[in-house]
């Protein structure tokens, strides 16, 4: 028979145990309860020390308020705080936590040592704790705040221990918690000392300033402030340009309230707008400070409240969106890769296809302004001369400030992309009958086929019979490229975007294609009135400029 077990009351060391594997997950949870409790005590200066991967020693040193010995000692007893006092306090929390929410869960797993000090008082006081049970305790002179030492952290846990990473893998997580305090609380001075080094030291600054110090892959010049006050939030920070791009989501910092949150749902909000801006893979960066009225937030979902509820996330996303969006408006264009070093032979345009052989490349290309007609360009606001085409499918367009190799397949791309999507929120589609109707071998959804028509293209009664073709489409047409575009646009997932997204690349002019320049011609001039032209549809850049400045970098001459 199976034996009944009497349930037993837990004494509060074993509750605090259990309370710490929430709260205390690794020694960077340590080192962010810690810092918050800093930062709501009203410190302006914060030295985090430590030892190891922080499981050795973790030292947060503080300028704040400090606190009384009979609050030092209240603030290790459970469910113990100075910051709620009933249940609607709950409801409009402003602190990032309280020294009674974290401090005995630390002690818990730990050897831990305080000193804190009133502004006012002549001496502090210093707390000894090991296992959650105090040791001894005693006045103590020193300056005003507080100083927490934690040793040994999970030594008494072995169970907890084993799951630690490598120390050099606990410290970069420790990197990584102290930079997103630091940088959504830039009117902190920071300072982080690793095994007897000094890490980092940031004093007082503006946020961009901050980011900058401590990413300095990042400039200046490519931070597109945020500033909205809409539907009760208010959103500042910056969103950085689409030409610095992350392979991880790491960079994207947002706080609400003044607390730092690692919210899937939120960093989702924030890079919905680079759509288009960033190729598959790559990821955007910046950082977000949102002030929400209190009742709006409900931290309390998560133990560590690193994510939080909100009471209306479709607020929330839509303000984030607005916000970001409006940032990146002029956003520069990303790097664009580097023309391979095997690249074929240049095709100057006098002998490509299209064109008859000219005279005028004789003696030197011709100046933008008075150049052959035929062969000049506007784009950007700028006159270029089409000179030729480089590798197959880069055109070289040769300004008075400037020469651009522009990808004509991305380019064509997002012409045909704009042009498709035009088409397909207007009622009027024109299109050229086929003398001899195409027979598909594909058979398309009805989804498909209305997609289609909204193009220009048309079909029989019974849909199996291509009858008609849009004139963007004609200098394109062959049965063998009509049928691949019709297989992609039937294997395209989403919407009717993704279907014309699908139709734009594969109708593109190719890479080994013999170019018809005058189509190059074309897509060009029609480039250069588009929304975005410096980008394909999957957020490829289109082009790679080169100006006299960087030739003088690359071969160290001075004009």
């Amino acid at each position: 028979m199976e034996k009944h077990l009497k349930i037993k009351r837990l004494d509060d060391i074993l509750i605090n145990k259990i309370a710490a594997g929430e709260v205390v997950e690794r020694p960077s949870s340590v080192i962010k309860e810690l810092i918050e409790n800093s930062i709501d005590a009203g410190a302006d200066s914060v030295t985090i020390e430590v030892e190891g991967g922080g499981d050795v020693l973790i030292r947060v040193t503080d300028n704040g308020s400090g606190m009384s010995e009979e609050d030092l000692k209240a603030a290790f007893e459970r469910h113990a705080t100075s910051k709620i006092s009933n249940i609607e306090d709950l409801e409009n929390i402003t602190t990032l936590g309280f020294r009674g929410e974290a401090l005995p869960s630390i002690a818990s797993v730990s050897e831990l040592e305080i000193y804190s000090k009133e502004g006012n008082s002549v001496n502090g006081y210093f707390l000894k704790m090991k296992d959650g049970r105090e040791e001894s305790g005693h006045p103590r002179g020193g300056p005003g705040g507080t100083v927490v030492t934690v040793r040994n952290l999970f030594s008494g846990i072995p169970a907890r221990k084993k799951f630690l990473k490598s120390p050099h893998a606990e410290y970069l997580d420790i990197l990584d918690t102290v930079h997103s305090i630091a940088l959504l609380r830039p009117e902190i001075s920071f300072r982080l000392i690793h095994d007897g080094r000094t890490a980092m030291n940031l004093h007082s600054q503006k946020l961009e300033e901050r980011y900058t110090s401590i990413f300095p892959d990042v400039s200046s010049d490519g931070m597109f402030p945020v500033d909205l006050d809409r539907n009760g939030l208010k959103v500042k920070g910056f969103a950085v340009s689409a030409k610095f791009p992350r392979k991880n989501r790491k960079r994207v910092f947002i706080s609400v309230n003044g607390r730092f949150l690692r919210d899937n749902l939120l960093i989702f909000f924030f890079s919905a707008p680079y759509e288009g801006l960033l190729v598959k893979g790559e990821h955007p960066q910046g950082v977000l400070r949102i002030e929400a009225p209190p009742s709006f937030v409900d931290v309390n979902v998560h133990p560590r409240k690193t994510e939080v509820k909100f009471l209306s996330p479709d607020t929330l996303k839509n303000t984030i969106f607005f916000a970001v969006r409006e940032a990146l408006k002029g956003a520069e264009l990303p790097h664009a890769p580097a023309i391979p070093a095997d690249a074929g032979p240049f095709q100057p345009l006098s002998t490509a296809r299209g064109y008859e052989q000219k005279n005028f490349f004789e003696g030197g290309v011709p100046d933008p302004a008075t150049g052959e007609e035929h062969a000049r360009i506007m784009l950007f606001g700028e006159k270029y001369v089409l000179s030729g085409v480089f590798s197959g499918i880069y055109a070289v367009l040769i300004g008075t400030k400037d020469v651009l190799f522009i990808d004509v397949h991305a380019a064509d791309e997002r012409v045909l992309y704009e042009k498709l999507s035009k088409l397909s929120e207007s009622s009027i589609a024109v299109n050229q009958p086929l003398m001899f109707p195409l027979r598909l071998l594909t058979a398309l959804s009805e989804e498909d086929r209305q997609t289609l028509l909204k193009l220009g293209f048309s079909f029989d009664e019974s849909g199996e019979r291509l009858t008609g073709i849009p004139g963007w489409f004609s200098d394109r047409y062959s049965q063998s490229e009509t049928e691949r575009m019709m297989e992609d646009i039937k294997s395209a997932a989403g919407g009717i975007k993704d279907r014309i997204k699908s139709i734009a690349c594969k109708s593109a002019v190719k890479s080994g294609e013999q170019l018809n320049m005058r189509l190059v011609k074309q897509i060009l001039n029609e480039l250069g009135s588009c929304s975005d032209p410096e980008r394909c549809p999957h957020g490829r850049p289109v082009l790679f400029r080169i100006t006299s400045s960087d030739l003088e970098r690359s071969v160290k001459r001075k004009i």
